[in-house]
């Protein structure tokens, strides 16, 4: 497990109600991509599976037709924060908090 990753279980297991925790601040799909960041996506995927159940088996044939089920742990917000270009300024990105709020 990663720094980050521990940190956060850290946080869960001595948050309160409403504690809020900030996991994340960029463009997380872009980083990802981009920086090769195997480190970011598995944080992305260990706060995705403590907030929610993912059962898509058998797969939806809708789009409204998912059987994802929140857990009563957390709850996941993203707060846009500012735009900026990438590296190579073709396209804008937005800055976002990416933040893990206790229930």
């Amino acid at each position: 497990m990663t720094e980050e990753i521990e940190q956060f279980d850290t946080w869960l297991s001595t948050a309160q109600l409403g504690d809020k925790y900030t996991y994340f601040t960029g463009n997380i799909a872009h980083a990802s991509v981009i920086l090769g960041g195997d480190k970011i996506k598995k944080l992305r995927d260990h706060v995705m599976n403590t907030c929610c159940d993912w059962n898509l088996d058998p797969l939806p044939t809708k789009a409204t037709d998912n059987k994802i089920l929140f857990k009563s742990k957390i709850r996941l917000v993203q707060k846009k924060l500012e735009r900026y270009w990438d590296k190579k300024e073709k396209d804008v990105l937005n800055e976002t908090a990416y933040i893990a709020v206790k229930i």
